[in-house]
């Protein structure tokens, strides 16, 4: 089985991509064999311009630039893992970008491309402690979204504060949300 994950932090130790490696370690025991990562961070892409040509002709996204690999990749996976710290209130804006890009997962008729069940679970960090409701719309939108091109729901941590104690419950639940992948 295959999982693809799309980091969206610049940071090599980031609070997100700690709670993805535990995600993945649950996804490959539960028989996960193959992970393509991309860093959103370091990728050359651009914004949906609207072109129609997706929903038209049913197609990926006809832009050339570094999403090609994501949109060949993703027909093939069965789960996506995407995370994001959060940045000046909201998501990451190279992973809003990687969300919007994904209008081309829809045919004419509003129906999915994935052509199969893709499950999807979404990582999210930020520097406050706290639950902060704009903060928790702005992560439940993006989760929506990207729900709504087609992607099953498998997950959608926070992590608020610092990077959690190894006894953290955050660790386990996100183990258990790979394994059941």
């Amino acid at each position: 089985m295959k999982a693809i994950v799309v980091y969206g932090s610049n940071r090599a130790n980031s609070t997100s991509k700690a709670v993805v490696s535990k995600v993945l370690e649950g996804a490959k025991e539960a028989g996960y064999d193959e992970v393509i990562e991309f860093d959103s961070m370091k990728m050359n892409f651009k914004g949906c311009i609207n072109c129609a040509t997706c929903k038209k002709n049913g197609v990926d996204c006809i832009l050339n630039d570094d999403l090609k690999d994501f949109f060949k990749e993703i027909h093939t996976a069965d789960a996506l893992i995407v995370s994001s710290p959060n940045y000046m209130s909201s998501i990451a804006g190279p992973m809003i970008t990687f969300m919007n890009r994904h209008c081309c997962m829809k045919d004419k008729d509003g129906n999915s491309r994935l052509g199969k069940d893709v499950k999807l679970v979404s990582v999210f960090s930020q520097g406050a402690p706290v639950e902060l409701e704009q903060y928790e719309k702005n992560y439940e939108w993006y989760h929506k979204c990207l729900l709504g091109m087609g992607y099953k729901d498998a997950g959608k941590f926070v992590v608020r504060g610092p990077m959690p104690a190894e006894d953290a419950e955050i660790w386990k639940a996100a183990f258990e949300a790979g394994k059941a992948l």
